[in-house]
């Protein structure tokens, strides 16, 4: 099973320039016209850019180097609020941040219950760990029956293994692949 990026994002507004420097320092900041096609079809509201950046950043006034220029021109978006609004309100500029936590509903942890009582489903169960571990490695906390796990292998040791021992013998997936 992929991740899905959309299951761990959000777009955000032109008061939310703090989340937005922090994506951004992690590395994890994307915008309307560098994420992946499905992610955009889902998540965008605003319709693809008419112009470029570049030719947006040229129409107001900001450098537009020919090297590095996402990098830097979104140092400029994020430099201070009034470059912020300015990119959001007009640029036709969408941005998207890490959620803060990926909560797992009691109904899931319920099914995973169930379906390790099968060993036919243990392999699909471990899948499902798997992207859990992604999610983790992903720096999205995943909270599990009111505990927060920001850590793959603690996820395993402490969840996994107390609730689901039978997959690591049982199931041909290894969850703490990458």
């Amino acid at each position: 099973m992929e991740l899905q990026l959309m299951w761990i994002y959000r777009g955000i507004g032109a008061d939310e320039r703090v989340a937005a420097c922090a994506a951004f320092e992690a590395g994890t900041l994307l915008t309307n016209w560098n994420c992946p096609e499905n992610f955009r079809r889902k998540l965008c509201k605003k319709p693809p850019l008419e112009h470029t950046p570049i030719a947006w950043a040229r129409s107001v006034g900001w450098p537009t180097p020919f090297f590095s220029f996402d990098q830097k021109f979104l140092a400029m978006v994020l430099s201070d609020d009034a470059h912020f609004r300015l990119a959001m309100d007009r640029g036709g500029i969408e941005l998207f941040v890490p959620v803060k936590q990926y909560p797992v509903s009691d109904k899931d942890v319920e099914k995973w219950h169930r379906d390790n009582q099968d060993s036919e489903n243990w392999d699909a169960l471990a899948s499902e760990f798997q992207l859990l571990c992604r999610i983790i490695n992903y720096g999205v906390p995943v909270v599990v029956e009111g505990h927060s796990y920001t850590d793959s292998g603690t996820f395993y040791s402490k969840f996994v293994c107390k609730h689901f021992r039978n997959l690591e013998d049982g199931a041909d997936i290894f969850i703490l692949d990458p």
